[in-house]
């Protein structure tokens, strides 16, 4: 009975070990997948970036969400995405809600 409790503990631990192991490439400035917003009305310039860089950074991945300019700040203040494109400036609520949280703008 022990044995089989300690197999089943040991492939508990392997499955768990290996969870967050990743494919090499590590999340650096010019390698890995990054998501973005973009407002959608910058679209066609976002998309010709985005091939620029990816052209020159072959190990870069950047997945772009585009949707308006309030939900793209939205899913930047909720930490879904790393980077936004948009047109305006951040307002006073949302510049606090960076600083309360220790983003930097």
């Amino acid at each position: 009975m022990n044995i089989r409790i300690g197999f089943w503990l040991l492939c508990l631990i392997s499955l768990v070990a290996c969870k967050g192991k990743t494919s090499g490439v590590q999340d650096t400035l010019f390698s890995g997948v990054i998501r973005v917003a973009v407002d959608e009305t910058l679209s066609p310039l976002a998309e010709e970036e985005i091939a620029v860089f990816e052209a020159q950074y072959n190990q870069t991945g950047i997945v772009p969400i585009y949707t308006s300019e309030v939900d793209a700040i939205t899913l930047l203040l909720c930490d879904s995405v790393r980077w936004v494109l948009a047109t305006r400036p951040l307002s006073g609520d949302e510049l606090e809600s960076f600083h309360s949280n220790k983003f930097w703008y």
